[in-house]
């Protein structure tokens, strides 16, 4: 996951100031579809992974690795998820995508702090 993130925050996500206002909204509802197929799978892993972790060795690295993988979904649920919406409903926005540049780092950082423990 944290080589995915690196991308998306280096490549991806800078890309959508790119993308044409006119298409968008239809790259983005795309590049959504196609990203879902990838990050959903990695995130219900980790989630699992963690849940798994505190049920089998409630140790202090367990503990950190769920609080860490915790985080990454309610920023991904609070935050990413409708700056997304906002990208889809309302179409190509400099500020929202500035936005999600910027909100988008915390889960970078947490997704690579996840290596680590």
């Amino acid at each position: 996951m944290a080589i995915l993130v690196w991308v998306v925050q280096f490549y991806v996500y800078p890309s959508f100031r790119e993308v044409k206002a006119g298409l968008f909204v239809d790259w983005h509802k795309r590049y959504m579809n196609r990203i879902a197929w990838m990050v959903g799978p990695l995130m219900i892993g980790q989630l699992a992974a963690g849940a798994g972790l505190l049920l089998t060795d409630a140790s202090m690295p367990s503990i950190i690795y769920a609080a860490l993988v915790g985080a990454t979904w309610i920023l991904t649920g609070l935050v990413a998820a409708p700056l997304h919406r906002n990208l889809q409903d309302l179409g190509k926005d400099s500020r929202t995508i500035s936005g999600l540049i910027a909100w988008n780092w915390p889960r970078t950082v947490l997704w690579t702090a996840i290596i680590f423990v």
